[in-house]
């Protein structure tokens, strides 16, 4: 009775075992992973091959491109999942949305950045606490909310060391105006002198193991890829050549010599003589040689040809250099010879010109002297010959008879 009424408690088990007869229910039933758990993993793998790639260059625009509906739902259960720097460029990307897609998207980006507000990392969690408005008011809110975070102590930390340089008299903090002042209008209008750079930082110099071991790898691949190209390959077909025919049964013997030319040297017997010359083996294909390796008759025409070479280019350089300094001489002569004939023309036109300048000044002189003769003697108080003057009179008077 008290196994007919279990069995009447559990009308499922019973339903179970009539629908489905084949089944054994005594064995522990395996739980499959769920097709979200899956889905998860996917986008996961997805982003990181999407952004977790460090070399590469992007962009939050980029990012952006890169969101949906479907994925911010479902980044809700695997954010925590991805890798520091995704998660960083996944946030950065929240302003670049565009403000439809911010509107139809708000719930799901208010529940991720709630998420990034308490992710471990400080970058993560610093960045969403300044977008946790940017879905409702698109405005980025620089106050931190979180006191104890590492991002409020370092500002706590810088506002006390700009209040100790401010009550000393020692900020030097410049408006962002001046960045397109020069240094000396900077210098009028403060009196700033030249800003000492300071050395926070020392770069670690790596140990000289780490130098050792990158030259001892370095020439361990040099040998091994000299001893791959030294190996000739196989797989170049070799071709032997040699003066052995294959018979020709086919065609008729015509043409035939009457004489074997085996004969002609094979001195008292008939004989023929075999030719004892061995076959040599080609090889195909490309071989490196060592320039040590090569015969003492090529380098030393090498090094004549490059003494040969050396002594002809500068033979050629003295030859310019000659023939250079010879057309200076004479650009120099001829700019001397033309300089002279343009002084030449100029003294003769000179001596012309006062030539010509004197004979007016004696013409002007003995034309005034002739029209104002008597003035000029008075002046001069020079004697007049009277019977000059009156043997010039009675000259220039006419006869009356």
């Amino acid at each position: 009775m008290g196994d007919q009424a279990k069995d009447n408690d559990n009308p499922s088990e019973v339903k179970k075992q009539k629908v489905e007869p084949g089944l054994d229910y005594d064995t522990p039933f395996k739980v499959s992973v769920p097709s979200s758990h899956l889905r998860d993993l996917d986008l996961v793998k997805w982003l990181d091959n999407k952004l977790g790639d460090n070399s590469e260059l992007w962009s939050g625009r980029q990012a952006a491109s890169l969101l949906s509906h479907e994925m911010l739902v479902e980044l809700e259960t695997c954010f925590q999942a991805l890798e520091s720097h995704v998660k960083l460029k996944i946030v950065l990307a929240v302003p670049h949305l565009s403000y439809r897609l911010i509107t139809m998207w708000k719930e799901p980006l208010i529940n991720l950045l709630d998420l990034a507000r308490r992710d471990a990392d400080d970058w993560i969690e610093t960045v969403a606490d300044m977008y946790r408005e940017y879905p409702s008011r698109q405005c980025i809110t620089p106050i931190p909310t979180n006191v104890d975070s590492y991002f409020c102590k370092s500002l706590d930390e810088l506002r006390k060391m700009v209040r100790k340089h401010c009550a000393n008299n020692n900020l030097r903090l410049l408006p962002l105006d001046l960045n397109a002042v020069s240094q000396s209008a900077i210098k009028t209008r403060f009196g700033l002198t030249e800003i000492e750079n300071w050395k926070h930082f020392n770069l670690k110099r790596r140990a000289k193991s780490y130098t050792l071991k990158a030259e001892l790898l370095k020439s361990a691949e040099a040998g091994y890829n000299r001893n791959k190209l030294d190996v000739v390959s196989s797989s170049f077909p070799i071709r032997i050549r040699s003066t052995a025919r294959k018979p020709n049964n086919d065609l008729p013997m015509r043409g035939i010599p009457t004489t074997n030319t085996c004969k002609l040297s094979a001195g008292f017997t008939n004989e023929p003589r075999k030719f004892q010359r061995q076959l040599t083996r080609r090889e195909g294909g490309a071989k490196f040689i060592d320039i040590g390796d090569l015969p003492q008759s090529l380098s030393v025409r090498r090094k004549e040809q490059e003494a040969e070479e050396r002594a002809r280019r500068h033979q050629e350089r003295e030859e310019q250099r000659k023939r250079a300094q010879a057309d200076k001489v004479a650009k120099e002569a001829k700019r001397a010879a033309i300089a002279a004939q343009k002084a030449k023309e100029a003294a003769a036109v000179a001596a012309a010109t006062v030539d010509e300048v004197t004979a007016v000044v004696n013409k002007a002189i003995s034309s005034a002297a002739e029209n104002n003769r008597n003035f000029i003697f008075q002046e001069y108080n020079i004697p007049v010959n009277d019977e000059g003057n009156s043997s010039r009179q009675d000259n220039s008077q006419p006869s009356s008879c």
